[in-house]
């Protein structure tokens, strides 16, 4: 995640937000969020909250995909 965030921060902007969305935070927030803000923008980290039990795109509901 930190080599992606490097290639993306030459674009962005102080009102920028830059998220997260996978479940594991401690460290992903630990890594990165000194970073982005060096950088000038906010980073939010956030959990992906929009779905079940079942993984896999085919398990997500309709309109979440549309």
């Amino acid at each position: 995640m930190l080599s992606l965030l490097k290639e993306m921060l030459p674009a962005s902007n102080p009102a920028q937000v830059i998220t997260d969305v996978g479940s594991v935070k401690a460290t992903v927030v630990k890594e990165l969020e000194s970073i982005v803000t060096k950088a000038g923008a906010h980073f939010i980290g956030s959990h992906p909250m929009a779905g079940a039990e079942k993984n896999r795109l085919s398990a997500l509901p309709a309109p979440i995909c549309s």
